[in-house]
């Protein structure tokens, strides 16, 4: 069974929430749920597969007790691919050790790697399919040295990967 309609705002009398998993549902293309930004205590984050669409709300930059951000492939056949221009709310996320931004739209997001490049727990990440064409290389340096597993696969680079 999936779920399907809105989120309700009740689900902030959960203070404590730690894991919150809406993956695999049917929100029928409907923006995230700003409040989602709210639960101070919450390490796991997984709204992969769900039919989200429109814009990632800022707030879960708030998030900053996250271990595990999965917004992978969220939309379904019949939406609209969700885009991200600006992804410097992620660099609040310090403790974050899994990011999967699988099916984004990211090729507007020319920061990716200046803000990925923050993320100093950083062990998975997760960007494919995410239409990048090029790394921006106007980074200075790139200090990812916890990273184990870096899925880059079905973008367009135009730039190599390693120089």
């Amino acid at each position: 069974m999936t779920l399907k309609g809105e989120i309700s705002h009740s689900l902030l009398d959960l203070k404590q929430l730690k894991h919150l998993d809406l993956s695999c549902n049917d929100f029928g293309g409907i923006q995230v749920p700003k409040f989602i930004g709210s639960f101070q205590n919450l390490r796991y984050l997984n709204l992969s597969y769900s039919n989200f669409g429109g814009n990632i709300p800022p707030q879960l930059g708030n998030l900053s007790e996250l271990h595990v951000l999965s917004l992978g492939s969220f939309h379904g056949p019949f939406y609209d691919t969700t885009s991200m221009a600006n992804m410097k709310w992620l660099s609040t996320l310090g403790m974050l050790h899994h990011l999967d931004m699988s099916g984004m739209d990211l090729s507007k997001a020319t920061d990716w790697l200046q803000v990925i490049n923050t993320l100093p727990s950083l062990f998975q990440l997760h960007l494919s399919g995410c239409e990048l064409s090029n790394l921006h290389m106007y980074v200075l340096s790139v200090n990812l040295t916890s990273l184990s597993v870096l899925d880059l696969s079905c973008n367009d680079f135009n730039t190599p990967v390693s120089q």
